[in-house]
């Protein structure tokens, strides 16, 4: 990369920089200021990587739900406030009529200058255009990391007393009857909660029991031994998750409370080209009902993948994938896009948790939409925001590497 390029974009960002407070809270409108601008965005970096991926949609033709209407401070029994500063990784869903997004908070802690410990997921209602119109609610989960070592898992400082509904993350969700199923995870575990119209949770389940380690160890391929990024779907009036795709196989966990009651396997030569062009699939949003054409009695998740790039340091490159399955066992993988659905754009940036070595989209919910011919899907942009995008049918159709029906 041309080093007069890189010094010529850190000049014009540092004259941004100089302007503004760092106090994300009290300047949202400076924010975006750095964050919309054009001169940053053209002349960033990066953009020598992104010329070179392609994408179906357009970054540009996302809508920001927009920081401003989100929970601005967070108050947990015996616990300081909490002031965050990233709202992303949003999860839509439609439910009694009404727009949910469920979404994670971010800020970095004071007192150890980490991110991630005092992330909580939130939820609120939008209206037709996408804006929030309700009251944030704090999701009050069970779930506590107290139990376990954190030195073990990320922090070389020993063990840390984080009390309930903090270092959370990632929240998904779908219906079943009339309850709301949120999948969430604390960057090394998922959980499972069961939620009724009021938001509050009525059941939760863990699944990392004795039985369940050694059954998923049997399946693990990512060597850290971390469980993130399952989606989820119904099937059967039964909760399932898929477990993964990679190394050509697809992985469907059948789950019956907290205990994995089966697994369906299945092979997909499809993945491996996508692997080596973009990056291994990985889990994203819910899977959800798709016919169309020939396809008929399928579900389509849509994914997320990542590539290391290496230039004078290292840049990973998030994009946004899909693909479709057969809705019965053992969920065969029927067609997988070709091409990404979306990839990143350049993004100026005074929140140093959107590391300049990351540009990331990262789906985590989807609709239909109303006039039933695409999705809408939410996704996390940079880890600061979350965006929607809309895509039709007849383009995830066309852009399907091939199907295997």
């Amino acid at each position: 990369m041309n080093k007069n390029y890189i010094n010529s974009y850190n000049k014009i960002f540092k004259n941004y920089d100089d302007n503004y407070s760092s106090n994300y809270s009290s300047h949202i409108s400076n924010y975006k200021n750095i964050r919309d601008n054009n001169e940053l965005k053209d002349n960033h970096p990066y953009n020598i990587i992104l010329k070179d991926i392609q994408s179906i949609l357009n970054i540009e033709d996302s809508t920001y739900i927009e920081n401003d209407n989100l929970v601005k401070k967070i108050s947990i029994e015996y616990y300081p406030f909490i002031y965050p500063t990233n709202y992303f990784n949003g999860s839509i869903i439609k439910y009694k009529n009404e727009l949910l997004l469920f979404y994670r908070t971010d800020n970095k802690k004071q007192t150890t200058n980490n991110w991630f410990m005092e992330s909580s997921i939130h939820a609120v209602q939008l209206n037709q255009y996408f804006e929030p119109i309700s009251e944030n609610k704090l999701i009050k989960l069970n779930h506590n990391t107290k139990n376990w070592n954190i030195k073990n898992v990320i922090y070389q400082n020993g063990n840390i007393d984080i009390p309930q509904h903090l270092f959370l993350e990632d929240p998904r969700v779908i219906l079943w009857n009339d309850n709301i199923i949120l999948t969430y995870t604390d960057g090394y575990k998922v959980y499972t909660a069961i939620l009724d119209e009021n938001l509050e949770v009525i059941d939760e389940y863990d699944y990392f029991n004795r039985d369940n380690n050694y059954t998923l160890a049997t399946l693990k391929i990512d060597k850290d031994q971390r469980e993130k990024n399952w989606s989820s779907f119904i099937y059967d009036d039964k909760l399932h998750y898929i477990y993964g795709l990679n190394n050509n196989e697809h992985i469907v966990l059948e789950m019956h409370r907290d205990n994995i009651w089966d697994i369906h396997r299945t092979y997909c030569p499809l993945e491996s080209d996508h692997k080596y062009k973009y990056g291994g699939i990985r889990g994203g949003t819910p899977a959800l009902p798709f016919n169309c054409g020939e396809f008929e009695n399928c579900l389509i998740t849509f994914t997320h993948s990542v590539k290391k790039y290496e230039i004078e340091w290292t840049v990973y490159i998030y994009t946004m994938g899909y693909y479709i399955f057969k809705n019965e066992p053992p969920f065969e993988v029927v067609g997988v896009g070709s091409t990404p659905l979306l990839k990143p754009d350049a993004f100026p940036t005074l929140i140093d948790r959107a590391s300049q070595q990351n540009l990331v989209i990262f789906p985590s919910g989807v609709i239909r939409n109303d006039s039933n011919t695409g999705y809408i899907i939410s996704f996390g942009y940079h880890d600061t925001y979350t965006k929607l995008i809309e895509v039709q049918d007849t383009i995830l159709i066309h852009n399907l590497s091939q199907n295997i029906i």
